[in-house]
């Protein structure tokens, strides 16, 4: 059988030689067949009549005429019935090449489908292929394999299997239909086939050999293997209690459900080796794992293996091949065992290995590139487990440390709760009860509270607690100049600057020696707890904790406990103190309110003849100024008017003093009306038309249109009012401006009417946060070079203050120095 000249590589018998051969014979006919009729039909007739007598010229014309339209027409049917015979040919032709055209596409599909074809002859030969097929025996074309058999392919170890199958399927005639088997190509890989193979027939339907396909489901098998090795590590996730059971699992996983020979477990060790410790392994072990002497170091041969490349890089590190250097040092127990490949996989946690997992097979090249991809999913899957052992660890410690901490804190909050209670008792037992519960809580031998004296001299233990008698140190005095720098340093000057100082043995604390072998070793003190004592804002002293027992770490409870019950201790040392000034302050005051009560009380007395006198002075000075009586002189004319305007403001100020005075008195009576705001406003603004109009000050109305009437002493209101504007002439620039606002002031006391809200504002010098501070106080003038210019008795904001209060109301105001202020008073409405 030869192969098609026009498609190298298949199998078909060639089909153009006949065309073209049937071509040349239908030619070469019809030529011979037109060449012989025209030279019969032409020397014929000549010969005839040259060869024939005169006599008979007229029955040889008579032949001529008849025998050469006989001869032409021989001719003629000759010539038709080869033109017919050629053209039978050209279709034969034109079917053969349509035929060999579609032979060609067969072929072109069987070489491009993916899957692999052949045919083989019932010896075992095969008789085709498509080019995959050609390809995986380890061909570079089908044609390469015609007459061959198995023998010759490079799946040697499978032939007397496949030729069983082919035998089979050929006696019995019954196809073997997609059956999965394994096949070795030429690079020793292994693959998964699945199979099918039925009767090659003949003619006459007579089964001539056999015709099989297969296709390569290697990448299939291996997602199915990891699928079941990830379904398995799954549920070895939500079993396992630890990193090493996880492991192990891990470990038999990767034999059971993934199909390896081998696998082991491990962690790098941070020792001066760099050791590899082995945790967990399952499979074909026999001895193996203690001749491994694995090593994660760079400088070393057993280093550069992957097991120490897979930790350094944090990548896979895979050996395709027993054969391959870097496995030199295991290559002989690798072998033994039957071990081929291998491939080491690191647990990452961030950027540090915390562990690896090795795999053996026991075939070369089992590792390829999607099966070590997915293999890589599996051990970050481990390693996720891993992360979430940690996280799960870690929780667990931190809530158990939690736990523990927040039954300490709930039994240091009680013993503070308790100890809260103790504050108002006398002091010495306060402060008794306040070391040694603290001492009992802390589980110390000393409790004590040391405190400076006032000039900061000197240091005096005021108590503490000791659960024996071998040092009590309440009482005792130390005395800065008795001591050296080093202690006093830590005495007088580290308590000032360290609010805290927590230590944790004699070897480690931040003390002086000195003090270590004069102070701490002689009474045996191994941990130190010093805490500032702060009073009044300053440091008053120190509170210390002694333990004897051992070294104690000292949390954050701890350091709170302490704070707190330093805290209580000069809680309890200010209000012994405190209540000792109050009760100087109670008296102190209780004369002042008696006394100021006697001034208002013999002031409001006095009005009628502390004013009579001064009305009667400025009465005679005004006649006299008028010329009444005998005539003046300039200068005493001067003389009667300063005394005229010096007794008006005399008046004045006993006029606020004395007013002021019958309102703290209770002696000034309030009669309440129904008081038009609008009408108040108005009659107000009458005192200041004058002043303002001289120094050109623009005075701005606005009261809403629906303002009720106010309750309240129209007199009083109107005295309020008049000297918050007279105020606001006084402090205002010449071309100024003052605005007076009336309206709902949108606050009502508890259950009670609704509030009207009374303001003037000016642009005048204003008033800072101090001043204003102290505007309402009796006597009191802001502060200011301006303000200064102007007379006052600073009684006129206090008395207003007073008449408002006196009618429920409030006044306040709010200001800004250069932006002038804005006083506001509140009254109720009718």
């Amino acid at each position: 059988m030869t192969t098609n000249d026009n498609h190298p590589g298949t199998s078909l018998p060639p089909l153009t030689s006949l065309q073209r051969n049937n071509r040349r014979y239908l030619l070469n006919t019809s030529l011979v067949a037109l060449i012989f009729s025209l030279t019969m039909g032409a020397i014929a007739p000549y010969l005839l009549l040259t060869h024939a007598g005169q006599e008979t010229f007229d029955l040889k014309r008579t032949v001529y005429f008849i025998y050469t339209p006989l001869i032409f027409l021989a001719i003629l049917l000759l010539w038709y019935i080869n033109f017919l015979h050629y053209k039978k040919g050209s279709a034969q032709f034109e079917l053969e090449q349509q035929i060999g055209a579609s032979r060609k596409m067969l072929l072109s599909v069987l070489d491009t489908i993916p899957v692999r074809v052949f045919w083989k002859d019932r010896e075992g030969r095969y008789i085709g292929c498509n080019r995959l097929f050609a390809n995986d025996a380890g061909f570079d074309s089908p044609r390469d394999i015609i007459g061959k058999t198995d023998y010759a392919m490079s799946w040697k170890e499978q032939v007397e299997r496949y030729r069983a199958d082919d035998l089979a399927v050929i006696e019995s005639g019954v196809p073997k239909m997609r059956y999965e088997e394994h096949q070795t190509v030429t690079d020793g890989k292994q693959l998964w086939l699945e199979t099918s193979k039925m009767p090659l027939l003949g003619e006459k339907g007579e089964t001539i050999g056999v015709l099989g396909i297969y296709t390569d489901i290697t990448s299939r098998k291996v997602r199915e293997r990891i699928n079941r090795m990830m379904n398995a590590c799954n549920e070895a996730l939500a079993q396992s209690d630890g990193e090493a059971v996880l492991l192990q699992k891990s470990c038999s996983i990767i034999v059971e459900n993934g199909g390896y020979r081998f696998a082991w477990a491990g962690r790098p060790l941070n020792d001066e080796a760099k050791s590899v410790a082995i945790i967990a392994n399952y499979g074909v072990e026999a001895g193996y794992l203690e001749k491994l002497n694995l090593t994660w170091a760079d400088n070393t041969e057993r280093g550069q293996g992957p097991g120490g490349i897979a930790i350094r890089t944090g990548r896979p590190a895979v050996v395709h091949n027993i054969n391959d250097a870097v496995f030199a040092p295991w290559k002989e127990d690798a072998v033994a065992r039957g071990y081929a490949s291998v491939a080491v996989f690191p647990l990452m946690d961030e950027d540090v290995c915390m562990g690896l997992i090795a795999i053996y097979s026991d075939r070369s090249t089992a590792f390829a590139d999607e099966e070590l991809m997915m293999l890589n999913e599996f051990s970050q899957k481990i390693e996720r487990g891993f992360h979430a052992m940690r996280l799960t660890r870690e929780k667990r410690e931190l809530e158990g440390q939690l736990l523990l901490k927040n039954i300490q804190s709930l039994r240091y909050k009680d013993v503070l709760l308790r100890l809260s209670g103790t504050t108002g008792k006398d002091l010495d037992e306060t402060l008794g009860r306040l070391t040694s519960e603290a001492a009992h809580i802390l589980n110390v031998e000393r409790f004590g509270i040391w405190l400076f004296n006032a000039e900061g001299t000197a240091l005096e233990c005021l108590n503490q607690y000791a659960s024996s008698e071998s040092r009590h140190d309440k009482g005792m005095v130390v005395r800065e100049d008795e001591l050296s720098e080093e202690m006093s340093i830590l005495y007088f000057r580290a308590p000032s600057a360290l609010r805290s100082v927590i230590s944790r043995s004699s070897f480690d604390m931040p003390y002086p020696e000195e003090y270590i072998q004069r102070e701490l070793k002689p009474r045996g003190i191994i941990s130190l707890f010093d805490v500032a004592l702060i009073m009044n804002g300053k440091v008053a002293g120190v509170v210390r904790a002694e333990a004897v027992d051992g070294v104690r770490r000292w949390g954050t409870e701890e350091e709170n406990f302490m704070a707190n019950v330093a805290r209580l201790i000069a809680v309890a040392i200010e209000s012994s103190e405190r209540k000792k000034a109050e009760a100087a302050l109670i008296a102190a005051k209780n004369e002042a309110e008696q006394a100021n009560k006697a001034k208002s009380e013999f002031l409001a007395n006095m009005s009628h003849e502390l004013r009579t006198p001064l009305n009667a002075i400025i009465g005679f000075a005004e006649l006299m100024n008028l010329g009444i009586g005998d005539p003046l002189t300039e200068s005493q004319k001067r003389y009667v008017s300063d005394i005229c305007s010096s007794g008006r403001h005399l008046l004045e100020l006993v006029n606020e003093i004395l007013d002021l005075s019958k309102v703290e008195a209770d002696a000034a009576e309030f009669e309440c009306s129904d008081v038009d705001v609008r009408l108040l406003v108005e009659q107000s603004l009458i005192f200041i038309r004058e002043k303002s109009a001289k120094k050109k000050i623009e005075i701005v109305v606005a009261i809403e249109d629906d303002i009720p009437f106010i309750r309240a002493d129209e007199m009083k209101a109107k005295q309020v009012l008049v000297n918050l504007l007279s105020n606001a002439v006084k402090f205002t620039p010449d071309g100024g401006r003052i605005a007076v606002e009336a309206r709902r002031s949108g606050e009502s006391p508890a259950h009670g009417p609704e509030m009207v809200a009374i303001s003037v504002t000016d642009t005048g010098i204003g008033i800072d946060t101090e001043g204003v501070a102290k505007l309402f106080q009796p006597f009191q003038q802001v502060d200011s070079s301006y303000a200064r210019k102007h007379e006052g008795t600073g009684l006129g904001l206090a008395l207003s203050k007073k008449l408002v209060e006196k009618q429920n109301g409030r006044i306040w105001a709010e200001s800004e120095p250069g932006k002038g202020s804005r006083f506001t008073f509140t009254l109720q409405a009718a």
